[in-house]
């Protein structure tokens, strides 16, 4: 029987964050959602139902902050315990990260730690993030300083969003300076988010998208996404449930994983015909689809020159690929 990979779980319900490009903050705060993190029921029944698997990644960070869950560190242990091979990944907006939490974390075995930052600049951070540029700013500099100070082996990189309003040069400028502050960058292009926004997608993204037709997900056959209440969600996208998968407290992962919801995800990966009637799927667009997919917008933005003449040269170039 099949068994996911990937663990993706929700340590806390709700995001502080409001982001304009992310649905999470703003549907939170629509239906009025309190902040709890994840049940000790919930979180003991992942790990019993996971621990006879080999699990290769384990994500606590779904649609939500995870650093506003305190047992968090602890959890990140018992992971480590029952799944030392797995790597540990945690994204968050910095807006709660410190000193304290950041030490924490990584004593407890976090392997990567992702700051999601669009700081390009304050106008560019604030409208698409809608969190203190300056505090996230402060905070992602000091995580920088603290790995650096106690010779931490956690990763840090800071992942950004390719949206209007900032030229690759923009963001080459952006990655070389945090390059320099031992940050690894990683820049991505847009997704539609499932089709939630519809034709504002158009008024958000920037990059020429290669081709219309779908594009396969290797999610339904990888990774589990499991919310703070024991819900398993298709995927992070599936923002009001509308995949009924199961609940892990009433039914083991492994059933859920191979259920008859699971299996026609699956399986319409595998062929176009089947793939345009799954719900959610077929209005995907990833980042496969942009002729400047995260790979290769990484590599242009990342790449540093120091002789003169090669950097213009080079600024130029990038001025070229914005209109891609």
């Amino acid at each position: 029987m099949l068994f996911p990979k990937i663990i993706e779980y929700q340590p806390y319900s709700i995001c502080n964050a409001n982001c304009t490009y992310c649905p999470v903050g703003h549907l939170n705060r629509e239906q009025k959602l309190k902040g709890k993190s994840i049940s000790n029921e919930v979180f003991q029944a992942l790990v019993d139902q996971t621990k006879n698997h080999k699990i290769e990644r384990i994500s606590p960070h779904l649609n939500c902050e995870p650093l506003l869950c305190k047992e968090l560190p602890d959890q990140i242990k018992i992971w480590k315990k029952f799944h030392p091979n797995a790597i540990v990944d945690l994204s968050t907006n910095a807006v709660f990260l410190n000193e304290k939490n950041l030490l924490s974390l990584a004593e407890s075995g976090l392997d990567v730690l992702e700051l999601h930052y669009m700081g390009v600049n304050k106008e560019y951070h604030e409208k698409a993030m809608q969190t203190n540029y300056e505090k996230v700013t402060k905070n992602v500099e000091l995580a920088l300083e603290l790995k650096k100070k106690n010779n931490l082996k956690m990763e840090i990189l800071i992942f950004s969003h390719r949206l209007k309003g900032a030229s690759l040069n923009d963001w080459n400028n952006f990655a070389n300076s945090w390059q320099e502050k031992g940050a690894k960058i990683l820049f991505g292009p847009l997704w539609n988010r499932a089709g939630w926004y519809g034709k504002e997608f158009e008024n958000k993204r920037k990059g020429i998208i290669k081709f219309n037709k779908l594009y396969p997900c290797n999610k339904p056959w990888e990774q589990i996404a499991v919310e703070h209440d024991g819900e398993v969600v298709l995927c992070s996208l599936d923002y009001k449930k509308v995949v009924k998968i199961g609940n892990i407290l009433k039914t083991n992962i492994i059933d859920i994983w191979n259920n008859e919801v699971m299996k026609k995800y699956q399986d319409g990966q595998n062929k176009m015909s089947k793939l345009k009637k799954l719900d959610l799927c077929n209005d995907c667009i990833r980042g496969g689809r942009y002729l400047l997919n995260e790979d290769k917008l990484t590599k242009l933005v990342t790449k540093k020159i120091n002789n003169p003449i090669a950097k213009k040269a080079y600024k130029s170039y990038l001025s070229l690929m914005d209109l891609i």
